[in-house]
């Protein structure tokens, strides 16, 4: 008579198990023997690491595939569909090999070119074909995308923006027009700079700061950093980007090594 679904094995059931498995007799055969279900003598077989469908041995071209699956995301179940391998041996070899944590280092291009296909409708699973990542990453980064779009436009439409237009910095033109014209070419140019200098790095981080943490770039903090370690090259360094547009000091921001900051 098979034992309730779930009972735990003792170690005397689980010796007994291999000295029949090792006569060679089937999981069905076993189960009726000691009172177990076939399903069951066959996961227990599993995580003994003892299923006579693929043998222990691996190769090096079975671990190099191994590494490759398990670094695109995918469990351990995933890789034990597409190996042929077990769940269980599939765990035991991530652990030996330190693949315990899957990892699935999507890089900010990668998410990108995700954002970009689901909005022209592409299927979550086609991206993972096209990416060579997880479905399920690809789903969950998808979710996540669509929340945060959610709530910019939500945020757009409960909380309006409120400029105070009292505390903004008067352009050049404005200032020399209430200094009656006594502010030499020299100074007013210089103002400009120095304006265009304040306006950039708070654009910057006020832009990042209504990004949905996700979907940013690079952090805040880094950015004010970098921002702020660029002013010592000068005002004139951010009046010759005064035509960038915010995506471009983006892009500068990520990519400028340390060696070129002051």
């Amino acid at each position: 008579m098979a034992r309730p679904r779930g009972s735990v094995w003792t170690e005397q059931e689980e010796q007994q198990l291999l000295e029949l498995k090792k006569q060679h007799m089937t999981n069905a055969e076993i189960a009726e023997k000691i009172g177990r279900s076939p399903s069951g003598v066959k996961s227990k077989l599993e995580r003994l690491h003892h299923s006579i469908v693929r043998p222990e041995y691996w190769t090096e071209e079975e671990e190099k595939r191994l590494i490759e699956l398990r670094k695109v995301g995918l469990s351990y179940q995933d890789i034990a569909d597409q190996t042929n391998r077990s769940k269980w041996a599939i765990k035991d070899r991530c652990s030996r090999l330190g693949l315990t944590i899957a990892k699935a280092s999507l890089t900010h291009r990668d998410l990108e070119k995700i954002h970009e296909l689901h909005d022209k409708g592409v299927s979550a699973r086609q991206i993972s074909k096209q990416l060579k990542r997880s479905p399920k990453v690809v789903s969950r980064t998808i979710k996540e995308y669509q929340a945060a779009k959610e709530s910019v436009e939500a945020r757009k439409n409960e909380m309006p923006r409120v400029y105070k237009t009292e505390a903004r910095m008067p352009s050049a033109q404005e200032l020399l027009t209430i200094s009656d014209g006594r502010l030499s070419e020299d100074v007013r140019a210089a103002y400009q700079q120095v304006l265009t200098q304040a306006s950039t790095v708070e654009m910057v981080l006020y832009t990042l700061y209504k990004t949905p943490k996700q979907l940013r770039p690079l952090s805040i903090e880094d950015a004010a950093i970098k921002l702020v370690r660029l002013i010592g090259k000068g005002p004139e360094y951010f009046h010759a980007r005064r035509e960038w547009r915010i995506s471009d000091w983006f892009k500068h921001l990520v990519t400028i090594s340390e060696e070129e900051l002051p």
